[in-house]
């Protein structure tokens, strides 16, 4: 059975799946390996499908794309299938390929707005390096059982990459990644959202997350691994609103799969939430023209290197739906955020004051209630109160896909009834991009060269941008490289370990890599790999992340040199150029010597102007105590020191009281007993010796 599945246009033709009509069109087109046409009107491209004779090996599944974005071929590989000078090419691409019996894949290259067909498949596996910067697509044809949404690619791959601690279910003994795919299309236990395929494992991982609801958690993986994303299923919406959008003004995205007309931006937005023929996640809306261009890829799927400027233009990418409430009454407003998986993240204002954030605890529902006079909260001149609120992922730095709100609370001022208007306005990653091309705070930073001895190798360290350049002042989710660089004819090799990250304050710090110079977090930061083989400098590749407080991160590592070469250690499965412990105390007993590097860069983030202000309090503030007499006390002695302490004490109780009882006793012994009528008196001689003197004296 065959279902004709894209349609880049206002309708759709679906050929009938009865068995009548399928012997009438085989008799109208037989001796024919395929026919396709495209009728064009009023903007409108449609499709007259296949017949069966020429899907002879997908007769029992449904035919079908799969892409990935970012992949290169070889020119021996490529045979030109279409090109076109102004207008979107990917669905004559696509029809094309698929009216072609001998087309078993294509490739566009959307800068020179042209595409190729390949004869047979490309492996494209975990071998292949995937280049976010990079304006192509690879389309394999696919043939997949089961019930397949029509879509006109319904599986997005990445190869070399997982989504890291989101496995729902795991699948063994699945023997390739299209039948992984398969699982993840149809699985019914679960919104299959993603899966991560293991080769040598034969394992197919099923999550209920994507890239999107978890951008920390995709992280570049073993060859091994390949991430593969279901784009039948709908984007994660919120109850009764819509999703946010991202906007940067003055860019345009390479990547258009479909354009068409439209009034404004709002239309532009709504065609692509409406669109079916492939799941549409960013546009490009051009001011004066009115031309709306589509794409099925978006930060996500690429790079934010991948945008370009243009004065009359406007990028903005769907992201996924944040389920938010917000109450307002006469003297707060509560924002209550409603997860569909535990919330351990941060939520604060951008006041950055201690009373104005709230820690997630792994729960559901997550609230946060601000005082209409304080948390940066204003009045709006229109008489509405004003917050901002920062939902951030991670407890402790900000990394890309955390969300900035802006909070809205009206008070009508007719009859001053407490009603409400809630207003999100997703915090524009424009801002990160217009920062990076802004110089950063001069703060006299430099790379650290340090020699320990003379006969020590220079080493240098390094934090570089994706082409190479040192940075210092670099915007959130940038795609940066730390690198240890060791002279190369040195005699020397060398290791990392004990790397963390400090603020600039350093109140605050996170570690990187243990002391064995594994990572505590990979999808933080990576495995420390030699830049090629016969090297000797170290190199990991991270994405820009900050301080809640502060702009400033200030990375400090040991490293140690071994004579020739450091062997590497092994992390879960990876090499890593750190070793165990017990080699680095034998290190450090020996020859061989450990120094330190740091390195300090600024990286902005949302609503860095009133962080800025905040972050100069803070160094006044640690100036005035480094000045006094402070004494820091390890935690355990401290807690030893007050133990000892109450020990003492009822030591001290306790002594007294037998000392008080002994003597107690040693007083009654030695008192007199009284004798009055047959009763004893003890402890009474005073009352005694009164009654007998009474007594003697009636008697004169």
């Amino acid at each position: 059975m065959y279902i004709s599945n894209l349609i880049f246009g206002t309708s759709t033709y679906k050929m009938p799946a009865n068995a009548h009509h399928r012997h009438l069109y085989r008799g109208y087109l037989s001796g024919f390996l395929s026919l396709w046409l495209i009728i064009e009107f009023a903007n409108c491209q449609i499709l007259v499908p296949l017949t069966k004779a020429a899907l002879s090996d997908c007769s029992n599944g449904i035919e079908t794309f799969e892409k990935v974005t970012g992949i290169d071929l070889a020119a021996a590989e490529k045979i030109p299938l279409y090109s076109s000078s102004n207008t979107a090419i990917t669905a004559d691409c696509y029809n094309r390929c698929r009216a072609s019996s001998s087309c078993s894949a294509f490739w566009i290259d959307y800068n020179a707005n042209a595409c190729f067909r390949l004869s047979s498949p490309k492996a494209i596996d975990g071998s292949h390096e995937v280049d976010f910067t990079r304006a192509t697509s690879y389309y394999e044809r696919l043939c997949l059982q089961g019930d397949i949404c029509s879509k006109a690619w319904v599986t997005e791959r990445v190869p070399g990459y997982e989504l890291a601690g989101h496995d729902d279910v795991i699948i063994r003994s699945v023997n390739s990644k299209k039948r992984c795919s398969e699982l993840c299309l149809t699985d019914k236990r679960l919104p299959c959202r993603s899966a991560d395929y293991w080769e040598s494992r034969k394992e197919c991982r099923l999550s209920r997350e994507d890239r999107r609801t978890q951008p920390g958690a995709f992280v570049k993986s073993s060859k091994e691994v390949e991430y593969i994303e279901n784009t039948c299923i709908e984007p994660i919406t919120a109850k009764e609103r819509q999703c946010e959008w991202e906007l940067m003004r003055g860019f345009e995205f390479p990547i258009v799969d479909f354009t068409s007309k439209a009034a404004t931006l709002q239309e532009c937005q709504k065609s692509c939430e409406k669109y079916g023929a492939f799941t549409c996640r960013s546009v490009t809306y051009d001011m004066v023209t009115g031309i709306c261009s589509l794409s099925g890829s978006d930060m996500s799927t690429t790079s934010t290197q991948m945008l370009k400027s243009h004065d009359s233009k406007v990028y903005a990418q769907r992201v996924p739906c944040i389920d938010m409430a917000l109450e307002c009454n006469g003297e707060t407003m509560i924002a209550k955020l409603k997860t569909h998986s535990p919330f351990y993240g941060k939520m604060y204002s951008s006041a950055l004051s201690s009373d104005c954030e709230v820690l997630g605890h792994g729960k559901l529902m997550t609230t946060i209630e601000y005082p209409l006079s304080s948390c940066g909260v204003y009045k709006d001149t229109d008489g509405s109160f004003v917050g901002n609120l920062i939902v951030q992922q991670h407890p402790l730095i900000q990394k890309r896909g955390d969300a900035a709100f802006r909070l809205v609370c009206t008070f009508p001022e007719t009859n001053r009834t407490l009603t409400q208007s809630l207003g999100f306005e997703k915090e524009s990653e424009s801002r990160l991009v217009e920062a990076s091309s802004a110089h950063g705070p001069v703060l006299g930073i430099a790379t650290s060269v340090i020699n320990a001895t003379a006969k020590s190798p220079s080493v240098v360290l390094k934090i570089l941008d994706r082409n190479g350049n040192d940075v210092s002042g670099v915007s959130l989710g940038d795609e940066l490289y730390f690198q240890i660089e060791l002279e190369p004819t040195s005699a020397y090799g060398v290791f990392a370990r004990d790397l963390i990250a400090k603020s600039g304050t350093n109140e605050e710090e996170i570690t990187l890599l243990d002391s064995r110079g594994c990572p505590e977090d990979p999808a933080i930061f990576p495995h420390l790999k030699k830049i090629k083989d016969g090297s000797k400098s170290l190199k990991g590749r991270f994405e820009a992340f900050k301080f809640t407080n502060d702009a400033v991160v200030r990375f400090q590592v040991y490293l140690q040199f071994c004579r020739n070469e450091c062997p590497p250690v092994k992390c879960d499965g990876e090499l890593s150029h750190g070793r165990k412990r017990r080699a680095l105390d034998i290190a450090t007993n020996s020859s061989e010597k450990v120094i330190e590097l740091q390195k300090e860069i600024i990286v902005s983030g949302p609503l860095d102007s009133s962080s800025k202000v905040q972050k100069g309090k803070k160094f006044e503030s640690v100036h005035q105590i480094e000045n006094g007499r402070v004494v820091c006390v390890p935690k355990n002695l401290l807690l030893a020191i007050i133990i000892g302490f109450c020990l003492f004490q009822i030591i001290i109780v306790f002594g007294c009281t037998v000392v008080v009882c002994q003597r107690g006793k040693e007083r009654k012994l030695s008192e007199p007993t009284y004798r009055s009528a047959d009763l004893y008196y003890g402890n009474r001689p005073s009352s005694i010796m009164n009654t007998l003197r009474s007594l003697h004296t009636l008697r004169d």
